[in-house]
């Protein structure tokens, strides 16, 4: 079994099987290792009161990378092959961009097509920013008035595209997307539109006509009950 020194965090070394251990000539900070909610195996900078989960967090994947695999194109991310994100044998490793990232979660089924995730995928990063895990939990946005001038400054005018047209080229796409049967009134005339949302709002008229009768007939029997009680 190998071991190499990690290039990104020296303090580390791997092996071919993902394994990780720290150097005796580094600084020494004992690390645990811990799988995240987003499927991710991290060393996390353990204290003497507990974890330390808000910051110092390592990815085990990226030490084991940057310790076997080269990165000439310097990409900024790490892919598991197979997509099981726990599973950081370098041979399942690959160094990738954002897109390639997206390109291998679409073949993989990680996500569906057309760049959209999946059920579950949605369902667990739903899960994982609910309540205290939300970085937003129990805090308030506010913007003072120095922020909010600044805001009003940016949106005055050629800044927020006043007076900008659609090129021509989106003109005329949008002008094809609007064109025979695609056009919601195709095959329909206006007056025939008209008809139909005047009878509409005349049916719903008379509905309510008709609820005001039956509800002066109910008062004008109340009255004449309570008349003839009266008597009695």
């Amino acid at each position: 079994m190998m071991w190499r020194k990690s290039k990104l965090y020296p303090q580390f070394e791997a092996n071919e099987l993902g394994d990780i251990r720290r150097l005796p000539s580094s600084k020494k900070d004992n690390y645990a290792k811990f799988a995240a909610e987003d499927g991710y195996v991290y060393l996390n900078k353990y204290k003497m009161g507990g974890y330390d989960y808000v910051s110092n967090n390592v990815a085990v994947h990226r030490i084991v990378a940057s310790a076997f695999l080269d990165n000439p194109e310097n990409k900024p991310t790490v892919n598991h092959i197979n997509g099981i994100k726990d599973d950081n044998r370098v041979e399942n490793l690959e160094w990738a961009t954002q897109a390639e990232q997206i390109h291998h979660a679409v073949r993989t089924g990680l996500l569906s097509s057309g760049y959209t995730k999946s059920e579950e995928v949605r369902k667990h990063m739903s899960a994982a920013k609910k309540g205290q895990k939300n970085p937003m939990y129990g805090k308030h946005h506010v913007v003072d008035d120095a922020t909010r001038h600044k805001m009003s400054e940016a949106m005055k005018g050629n800044k927020n595209n006043l007076g900008h047209h659609h090129s021509e080229e989106t003109r005329k796409r949008l002008s094809e997307s609007k064109k025979g049967s695609k056009n919601p009134m195709y095959g329909k005339k206006m007056s025939e539109v008209r008809c139909a949302a005047a009878e509409k709002s005349r049916r719903r008229n008379n509905r309510w006509d008709i609820r005001i009768l039956i509800c002066r007939k109910w008062k004008m029997q109340l009255r004449t009950c309570l008349s003839l009680s009266e008597k009695m």
